[in-house]
């Protein structure tokens, strides 16, 4: 396949953005879906808060992971790319790169929680590929 677009989802849009930042030559673009950011832009109050709530929950991931409602790590692991007041102040960071790169952009902002996009939100996931797709061709 000739430069795809990487799609990822949660850590996998992380991991999606690191890769193509890497070789940028290979693929043509990137949708990342709801994308886990290093919990250290929140304080430490908001670390302490989010590896509480994910120590809360360590019993629970297990049986949630069949369902896709949990990765494959551990509360600790889960605690470092999660926590919805600290996803929506990391969201709010993301203005002044926004206002630097003219090729980074947000599609939507849905109103599924982070687990639950990927079943219910699958249509705003499949227009931003397209959008993508476009600025690609446009960008050729």
């Amino acid at each position: 396949m000739e430069r795809p677009i990487l799609a990822g989802w949660s850590y996998g849009a992380t991991l999606a953005a690191h890769w193509a930042a890497r070789n940028p030559q290979r693929i043509a673009g990137v949708a990342a879906v709801d994308g886990a950011m290093p919990y250290g832009l929140t304080g430490e109050e908001g670390q302490e808060r989010i590896r509480q709530m994910f120590h809360r929950m360590r019993f629970l991931l297990p049986l949630a992971r069949p369902f896709g409602m949990a990765a494959r790590m551990s509360a600790e692991q889960h605690a470092e790319v999660n926590g919805a007041e600290e996803m929506e102040a990391s969201r709010a960071s993301l203005e002044p790169v926004l206002a630097r790169n003219p090729n980074l952009r947000i599609s939507a902002k849905v109103a599924g929680n982070h687990s639950k996009i990927p079943q219910k939100d699958f249509r705003a996931v499949a227009e931003a590929v397209r959008e993508v797709a476009a600025a690609g061709r446009v960008a050729r």
